[in-house]
């Protein structure tokens, strides 16, 4: 017998450090092991599945610890005892009463290990112990040596329906309709899920190409088969596809399809994690260096329209000198993608090395630049680029469009000389390819002020001339939507588009609505594609602002999805741009110091910044300050006087004076996220205007509510579409959503004890004391809602009172019972609620009073007599039969 198996002896303590303290508890689980206990049970995942937390619960449930040994298999106390035969026996031997032996993270055996270990687990077996192997998909190895094995695999243990419910009042909801990120157990209940998950990934002793296709899988997000198969062959691919379908679930991946949509892990994780071990398993595998597989896959990534997500594997992945080659090719590209931020993150890495597409790229930096508000920036950039005899007639138009308007008007003439001078010259060709079609779209809008044109009968003109010559998509599709995107903030910027303020000429013209008719199409187009890009986000926002006159016109605004779409990118930019930040940090912390630091060291930290359009409000300030990774939590108080605050700023006194802003926004978190019509919310708001007059009405409205909930210039809280308005429960906390939670409990929920309901008490006393919105007399709909919470918490504060009473908590019952009739004595079940309490408290007296009181109030006010049940609870009062009404209590309870 040797000291670590006396050592892995629980002997009714549990195993230290094997898992948290607490954890979900899975039975289904448990019952699935105990089927069949006279074989070995094999738990077979990769790390982050819970295999541990399974052995853990059957080794509690089932016997308490008492007899069961905890074998780690990452101990070299356990490959000395394998390759010495003992460890069956030294089990045995420790305790002949061994009831289970869990084999814990068991490695990579060779075959004569594998041999050794199958045997031990029979001698286990015939001794009467139970066994239990946990391991990672690489080192099961023990199928064909354990034939009548029971496996539990790693799709057997994503969370299942029942695990899979949102909370506790919650429906069940099909487990297969769920993201992997919610079938995960790490990922659902794991503080550091995603973190855990790929550490588990890169300790397990897989084969080169399978860790390749997996770093491939994950770093790209979504793709098909064939991106595997350029990375390890199509011999390797098809057998390395069934792998990650059967073991790696959070990939995406089925057998039987083409296609993955693998968990998204954020990329700094992933290259900590995965980024040291590349260049040795590229030389392992032998087809590529690590910058040409990166640049592969960032290649791949591109032509599916994921060029951002490609720019930070780039930026993650490659060297300086691959990123430098890559962005000078795709840098384009990227920033039609609304890779702006990715950009210019990727532009830090390769500042400070040789770039042969230096002038291209300072191009580029001028437009993100100038997209991201900064114009004494984007004009730096733009004279580098014009200054640069590398550089193009058509890449210095292009720089010098990007900083056109950024400065005075003496940089504005500048900059305008060498757009103009460059439409000249190509109006003298035939033909143009998509970058300078591109191009002259764009300068055509921006320079139309020159000429005093109107800017949408120039994008009129323009949009004509390319639609009808060949079909538009791409980067000049990008260019004509930003194009649109210039010529409507241009003609809003005259106020035409104001409420009350019209300009009923423009309203009814072809030019808007063959303007707004591409851009909704195209918008739409886009949303169903994944991506608006950033011409399709910009034009999809100018049409968002000024969506009542379009109304008024009718005149197509955003559909659904292109508004679902647009919000996403808003949040998608955000966190993009915090993700990269965060990679750079992480390279920084990393790197090494001296000539050869890591290209993200760079001292500059980058900057987060939401895009704007030429139209907005210029405010460099607010423009350059980094936009937090998701939208403060909002949060709306109506029970007593309305508090409302954004994250931490309490925006109350702005809308102190603005009482219609403050009602819809009350009626749409009374409503908790659910779609309303605009005419209902017109209907409610003014009930007696005709419709013309309600929606500019509502339109006025909607936008004084979005600037003042407005974050970093958006308002992500409000939604609307053509279909709807409604406020985005998930980003509200309110007390009318912890009302609707309290009221169930007092109805349904079981009484544990009183401290439970002394909680529930203060709550009442400090939350739920005033009336919904007292100030607000004026709307009916408030009113109706006033008045059913009212109803509701009574109801719940008279079943709560009989449930503690049948309990055994007389003063609970009593205080509840009193509650009840302090917000309405106009009700009879109130009374005798009361009636009860005070009976089984031994307050007689006090029973009779309330019986008077009720009595008094029946005939009072409505000339009615107590109901037979009231009549017999007196009675029995009078008789001193108190069990009389306590069992007239719980037959009506």
């Amino acid at each position: 017998m040797t000291r670590f198996i006396q050592q892995c002896a629980c002997r009714g303590i549990r195993p230290a450090s094997v898992v948290p303290e607490r954890f979900a508890s899975r039975p289904h689980l448990v019952s699935q092991l105990l089927r069949n206990r006279r074989v070995a049970r094999f738990l077979v995942a990769p790390t982050g599945f819970g295999k541990a937390t399974v052995a853990y619960e059957y080794a509690e449930v089932v016997f308490g610890f008492q007899h069961v040994f905890w074998i780690s298999g990452t101990s070299p106390c356990f490959l000395r005892d394998l390759d010495a035969g003992v460890l069956a026996s030294a089990v045995v031997a420790c305790d002949p009463e061994a009831s289970l032996a869990v084999l814990a993270d068991v490695p990579v055996l060779d075959e004569e290990r594998e041999a050794a270990f199958s045997m031990a687990i029979d001698r286990l077996l015939e001794s009467g112990c139970e066994v239990i192997v946990t391991c990672a998909p690489a080192a099961d190895g023990w199928a064909a040596l354990q034939r009548d094995r029971v496996a539990v695999g790693a799709r057997d243990l994503l969370v299942d329906e029942e695990e899979a419910r949102v909370d506790d009042l919650a429906p069940f909801r099909p487990a297969v309709g769920l993201p992997l990120a919610m079938r995960v157990p790490c990922l659902r209940w794991g503080e550091e899920g995603q973190a855990a998950l790929v550490r588990g990934l890169a300790a397990e002793e897989l084969p080169a190409e399978t860790r390749i296709a997996l770093w491939a899988v994950l770093a790209m997000g979504c793709g098909s088969r064939s991106d595997l198969a350029l990375l390890v062959g199509g011999v390797r691919a098809g057998e390395i596809w069934g792998f990650l379908a059967q073991h790696y679930p959070y990939a995406g991946i089925e057998a039987d399809e083409d296609t993955f949509d693998a968990v998204a892990v954020p990329l700094p994780i992933l290259r900590a994690a995965l980024a040291p071990s590349l260049d040795a398993l590229a030389r392992i595998q032998g087809r590529f260096e690590r910058d040409e597989m990166v640049r592969l896959v960032a290649d791949r990534m591109v032509a599916r329209g994921a060029g951002r997500r490609a720019a930070m594997v780039m930026g993650a992945f490659a060297s300086r000198e691959a990123v430098s080659a890559w962005l000078g090719q795709a840098g384009w590209h990227l920033l039609w993608a609304d890779g702006g931020a990715e950009l210019e993150e990727l532009y830090r890495t390769v500042c400070r090395i040789r770039v042969e597409e230096r002038a291209g790229v300072n191009a580029m930096m001028a437009w993100a630049r100038a997209l991201a508000g900064d114009g004494r920036r984007a004009i730096e950039f733009a004279r580098k680029a014009l200054g640069s005899p590398q550089a193009s007639d058509t890449l210095r138009a292009a720089a010098a469009l990007a900083a056109y308007g950024q400065g005075n008007a003496a940089a504005r003439r500048a900059m305008a000389e060498p757009v103009e001078s460059w439409l000249a010259r190509i109006a003298q060709e035939s033909t143009l390819n998509a970058h300078e079609g591109a191009l002259r779209a764009l300068a055509s809008v921006a320079l139309a002020d020159r000429s005093g044109e109107d800017p949408l009968a120039r994008w009129h003109g323009v949009a004509r001339e390319l639609l009808g010559a060949a079909p538009v998509e791409g980067d000049l599709e990008q260019a004509l939507l930003l194009a649109a995107a210039w010529a409507l903030d241009a003609a809003a910027s005259t106020g035409a588009f104001e409420p009350g303020r019209e300009d009923a000429s423009l309203l009814a013209g072809a030019d808007l609505a063959a303007l707004a008719s591409f851009v909704a199409e195209c918008a739409e187009r886009a949303a169903a594609g994944g991506s608006l890009g950033l011409g399709g986000r910009e034009a999809a926002a100018a049409l968002e602002r000024i969506e009542g006159a379009l109304a008024l016109a009718g005149l197509p605004g955003l559909g659904e999805r292109a508004q679902a779409a647009l919000d996403e990118a808003r949040i998608s930019m955000a966190r993009g741009g915090r993700e990269a930040a965060a990679s750079s940090r992480s390279r920084r912390s990393s790197a090494p110091a001296g000539p050869g630091a890591d290209p993200f060291a760079a001292p500059c930290a980058p900057a987060a910044f939401p895009a704007v359009s030429r139209g907005d409000a210029l405010d460099v300030s607010s423009r350059a300050a980094a936009v937090p990774l998701a939208p403060p939590l909002l949060h709306v108080r109506l029970f007593g006087a309305m508090t409302v605050s954004v994250g931490e700023t309490d925006v109350t006194a702005a809308l102190k004076s603005r009482r219609r802003a403050r009602l819809l926004l009350a009626l749409l978190v009374l409503h908790r996220g659910r779609e309303l019509t605009r005419e209902r919310i017109v209907a409610m708001m003014w009930p007696a205007a005709d419709q013309r007059t309600g929606a500019k009405s509502f339109y006025r409205v909607w936008s004084e509510l979005s600037r003042i909930l407005a974050v970093g210039g958006r308002c992500p809280y409000l939604v609307r579409d053509r279909y709807g308005c409604r406020l985005d429960p998930a980003l509200l906390v309110s007390d009318v959503v912890d009302f609707e939670s309290l009221t169930r409990r007092l109805l349904f929920g079981p009484a544990t004890g009183s401290l439970a309901w002394e909680q529930v008490i203060l709550q009442l006393q400090e939350t739920f004391d005033a009336p919904l919105l007292p100030a607000e007399g004026g709307c009916e709909t408030v009113g109706q809602f006033r008045e059913r919470f009212a109803t509701e918490m009574v109801d719940g504060l008279v079943a709560a009172s009989c449930r503690l009473r049948r309990d055994g908590e007389p003063q609970g019952a009593l205080w509840f019972a009193r509650e009840a009739l302090r917000r309405d004595g106009t009700r009879e079940d109130v009374y005798a609620a009361l009636m009860r309490a005070q009976m089984v408290s031994d307050q007689r007296s006090a029973a009779l009073d309330t019986f008077f009181a009720c009595r008094d109030f029946l005939g009072d006010s409505l000339g009615l007599d107590p109901s037979p049940s009231l009549q017999a609870l007196y009675q029995s009062l009078l008789e001193g039969d108190t069990a009389v009404g306590e069992r007239d209590a719980i037959s009506r309870c």
